[in-house]
């Protein structure tokens, strides 16, 4: 951050890796990027001076609305500075955003947008918040970490919600628009970084149809026979040596490519 303008960027991600299912994924050099510029005044211009904050696309991003209560980014940057005592933006903030995240193809455009608001908020409130505590609130917007995760720190990660005792597991599940009725639990996210070599590329390949996370989810059966879930972790004990496939070893086995395939979910979704 440099004086009254910076910059913010967040990869795109890929989740759902194989047998790691809400687990593990990888960031891919594909962007969402933002330019921040800061005001002492509010300028006559103004188009949102109730949030102090308004943001607008460059290139064909026509469907992303723009009103601060309904833009994601916005709506988690309020959120998490109304819980740190802001009732808006505490300088008037304009947002151009550049994305080049294909929208509901797969890719994290959702998660992108969550860490964005999240980093967005950090920054302007100087609030001083650590990548994991973020995650905290990032989770409150995406029940599931295997894209937020990534997105943040970058990599390859393997990652996992440890929920706390006293937490509305609920509360995450709401409508992301609707910032005003989230609150945060207890719950946290704890990962691990999976090395990988630098001469591994990524290959994407694009559908020209958007599907939704939450009826892609929709399709999957609540319970599963046992020998489709056993077999990774059948090979983790006799190959690894460790009662449980929990460990960092296994996680790397995993990526192993006869490892790949994802016999409880491929096949409905």
């Amino acid at each position: 951050m440099s004086g009254n303008r910076f910059e913010i960027r967040v990869p795109a991600t890929s989740a759902n890796m194989g047998p790691g299912f809400d687990v593990i994924g990888l960031a891919v050099n594909i962007l969402l990027k933002l330019d921040i510029s800061l005001y002492e005044e509010v300028p006559s211009s103004a188009k949102n001076p109730g949030f102090n904050v308004e943001i607008q696309y460059s290139g064909d991003n026509s469907t992303v609305p723009l009103e601060p209560e309904k833009n994601i980014i916005l709506v988690v940057a309020l959120f998490i500075l109304k819980n740190n005592g802001f009732s808006k933006f505490p300088k008037y903030t304009k947002v151009v955003a550049e994305n080049n995240i294909p929208l509901g193809r797969g890719m994290g455009s959702s998660a992108a947008a969550i860490v964005a608001g999240a980093i967005l908020a950090n920054e302007v409130g100087k609030l001083g918040f650590s990548r994991e505590e973020l995650l905290k609130y990032c989770l409150v917007f995406e029940n599931h970490p295997d894209n937020i995760t990534p997105a943040m720190v970058g990599g390859i990660v393997a990652s996992y919600i440890n929920h706390a005792s006293n937490s509305d597991d609920n509360t995450a599940t709401a409508d992301a628009n609707k910032g005003s009725n989230k609150s945060i639990s207890g719950d946290s996210i704890d990962f691990v970084r999976v090395p990988y070599s630098d001469k591994i590329k990524a290959v994407t390949v694009v559908p020209q149809f958007e599907l939704s996370t939450s009826v892609a989810r929709s399709v999957l059966p609540t319970s599963y026979e046992k020998s489709d879930v056993k077999t990774v972790g059948t090979w983790a004990r006799e190959n690894c040596g460790y009662p449980e496939p929990t460990e960092y070893t296994w996680i790397a086995w995993c990526l192993l490519e006869w490892c790949w395939p994802d016999r409880p979910r491929s096949g409905d979704r």
